[in-house]
Protein backbone atom coordinates (compact mmCIF):
# COMPACT_ATOMS: atom_id res chain seq x y z
CA UNK A 1 0.00 0.00 0.00
CA UNK A 2 1.52 3.29 -1.12
CA UNK A 3 1.37 5.97 1.61
CA UNK A 4 2.22 9.60 0.92
CA UNK A 5 2.72 11.98 3.84
CA UNK A 6 2.89 15.70 3.24
CA UNK A 7 2.75 18.96 5.17
CA UNK A 8 3.37 22.58 4.38
CA UNK A 9 3.84 23.82 7.93
CA UNK A 10 4.61 20.82 10.19
CA UNK A 11 8.03 19.22 10.33
CA UNK A 12 7.70 15.56 9.44
CA UNK A 13 10.32 13.69 11.45
CA UNK A 14 10.92 9.94 11.37
CA UNK A 15 8.92 9.23 14.57
CA UNK A 16 5.88 11.01 13.13
CA UNK A 17 6.28 9.15 9.84
CA UNK A 18 6.37 5.81 11.73
CA UNK A 19 3.31 6.78 13.80
CA UNK A 20 1.32 7.59 10.66
CA UNK A 21 2.44 4.37 8.97
CA UNK A 22 1.53 2.21 12.00
CA UNK A 23 -1.86 3.92 12.31
CA UNK A 24 -2.67 3.35 8.64
CA UNK A 25 -1.45 -0.25 8.73
CA UNK A 26 -3.65 -0.94 11.74
CA UNK A 27 -6.76 0.68 10.25
CA UNK A 28 -6.44 -0.36 6.61
CA UNK A 29 -4.09 -3.35 6.20
CA UNK A 30 -6.91 -5.92 6.07
CA UNK A 31 -8.34 -4.07 3.08
CA UNK A 32 -5.02 -3.29 1.36
CA UNK A 33 -5.90 -5.26 -1.79
CA UNK A 34 -8.72 -2.76 -2.45
CA UNK A 35 -6.56 0.33 -1.86
CA UNK A 36 -4.45 2.03 -4.53
CA UNK A 37 -2.87 4.64 -2.26
CA UNK A 38 -3.29 6.74 0.88
CA UNK A 39 -2.47 10.44 1.03
CA UNK A 40 -2.10 12.06 4.45
CA UNK A 41 -1.82 15.84 4.73
CA UNK A 42 -0.90 17.37 8.08
CA UNK A 43 -1.27 21.04 8.93
CA UNK A 44 -1.05 23.23 11.98
CA UNK A 45 -3.02 26.39 12.36
CA UNK A 46 -1.76 29.34 14.32
CA UNK A 47 -4.39 31.81 13.11
CA UNK A 48 -6.36 33.82 15.64
CA UNK A 49 -9.22 31.80 17.06
CA UNK A 50 -7.82 28.41 16.03
CA UNK A 51 -6.06 27.85 19.36
CA UNK A 52 -3.24 25.99 17.68
CA UNK A 53 -5.43 23.24 16.23
CA UNK A 54 -3.72 20.58 14.18
CA UNK A 55 -5.40 18.99 11.20
CA UNK A 56 -5.03 15.63 9.52
CA UNK A 57 -6.67 15.01 6.14
CA UNK A 58 -6.69 11.50 4.76
CA UNK A 59 -7.53 10.54 1.20
CA UNK A 60 -7.83 6.83 0.41
CA UNK A 61 -7.85 5.95 -3.28
CA UNK A 62 -9.83 2.78 -3.77
CA UNK A 63 -9.94 0.42 -6.74
CA UNK A 64 -13.10 1.06 -8.78
CA UNK A 65 -14.85 3.03 -6.00
CA UNK A 66 -14.91 6.74 -5.22
CA UNK A 67 -12.11 8.04 -3.00
CA UNK A 68 -12.61 8.38 0.75
CA UNK A 69 -11.87 11.81 2.25
CA UNK A 70 -11.70 12.31 6.02
CA UNK A 71 -10.43 15.17 8.17
CA UNK A 72 -9.94 15.49 11.91
CA UNK A 73 -8.74 18.38 14.08
CA UNK A 74 -7.33 18.45 17.56
CA UNK A 75 -4.82 20.44 19.59
CA UNK A 76 -2.70 17.24 19.69
CA UNK A 77 -1.46 16.21 16.25
CA UNK A 78 -1.28 12.51 17.20
CA UNK A 79 -4.94 12.55 18.28
CA UNK A 80 -5.97 14.22 15.01
CA UNK A 81 -4.04 11.59 13.03
CA UNK A 82 -5.56 8.73 15.01
CA UNK A 83 -9.12 10.04 14.58
CA UNK A 84 -8.78 10.72 10.86
CA UNK A 85 -7.16 7.36 10.09
CA UNK A 86 -9.69 5.50 12.25
CA UNK A 87 -12.61 7.20 10.47
CA UNK A 88 -11.03 6.47 7.11
CA UNK A 89 -10.76 2.78 8.05
CA UNK A 90 -14.43 2.57 9.02
CA UNK A 91 -15.52 4.48 5.91
CA UNK A 92 -13.50 2.21 3.62
CA UNK A 93 -15.01 -0.85 5.32
CA UNK A 94 -18.56 0.48 4.83
CA UNK A 95 -17.93 1.30 1.16
CA UNK A 96 -16.50 -2.14 0.46
CA UNK A 97 -19.37 -3.83 2.28
CA UNK A 98 -21.88 -1.77 0.29
CA UNK A 99 -20.14 -2.74 -2.97
CA UNK A 100 -20.21 -6.40 -1.96
CA UNK A 101 -23.91 -6.27 -1.03
CA UNK A 102 -24.77 -4.58 -4.32
CA UNK A 103 -22.85 -7.23 -6.26
CA UNK A 104 -24.63 -10.05 -4.41
CA UNK A 105 -28.03 -8.42 -4.94
CA UNK A 106 -27.30 -8.01 -8.64
CA UNK A 107 -26.21 -11.63 -8.93
CA UNK A 108 -29.36 -12.86 -7.15
CA UNK A 109 -31.53 -10.76 -9.45
CA UNK A 110 -29.87 -12.31 -12.49
CA UNK A 111 -30.33 -15.81 -11.06
CA UNK A 112 -34.03 -15.15 -10.43
CA UNK A 113 -34.46 -13.91 -14.00
CA UNK A 114 -32.73 -17.02 -15.33
CA UNK A 115 -35.05 -19.30 -13.27
CA UNK A 116 -38.26 -17.68 -14.56
CA UNK A 117 -39.77 -19.28 -17.62
CA UNK A 118 -39.58 -17.14 -20.74
CA UNK A 119 -42.92 -15.66 -21.73
CA UNK A 120 -44.42 -17.11 -24.87
CA UNK A 121 -42.81 -20.53 -24.46
CA UNK A 122 -44.93 -23.63 -24.79
CA UNK A 123 -45.04 -25.63 -21.60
Amino acid sequence: MNIELESSDIEIHEDLRRFVRRSIDFALSTRAQHIESVLVHLSGSVAAGDFGDKSCRVQVRLNEIADVFVEARDSDLHVAIHRAVDRAGWTVARRLLRRHRNAVASMLTELRRADQPASGRAA
